[in-house]
């Protein structure tokens, strides 16, 4: 039975991951995607609501910067009173005219 599952995971289509040089692993090589939902994982590190913007640092050290008007809240629990200084959640970037920014904040 055992062998039948390593079996099934090893018969995989060989396009499931980015090819090494590919344009995809260049621009998904900074993120730490998760297999189920597709989003990096990263922990809040700065958020200020009242000025409506924050830091989500990723699994490599890198803080990168949100705003509410500028990011879509995803998931069950998709209000902006959800989300904490230290939590982690999983998060999207996007490149916009002020340099890489997180566009999609997933709490968990």
């Amino acid at each position: 039975m055992h062998h039948n599952h390593l079996h099934e995971r090893t018969n995989r289509p060989p396009h499931w991951l980015p090819l090494p040089g590919s344009s995809l692993a260049k621009t998904s090589s900074h993120q730490n995607i998760d297999e189920q939902d597709h989003f990096s994982k990263g922990e809040v590190v700065g958020y200020f609501p009242r000025q409506g913007f924050g830091f989500v640092r990723t699994h490599r050290g890198e803080d990168l910067y949100f705003c509410k008007v500028e990011a879509d809240l995803v998931g069950q629990k998709k209000d902006w009173k959800y989300l904490k200084v230290g939590m982690k959640v999983g998060f999207d970037v996007a490149w916009t005219s002020k340099g890489l920014h997180v566009t999609k904040i997933k709490i968990y």
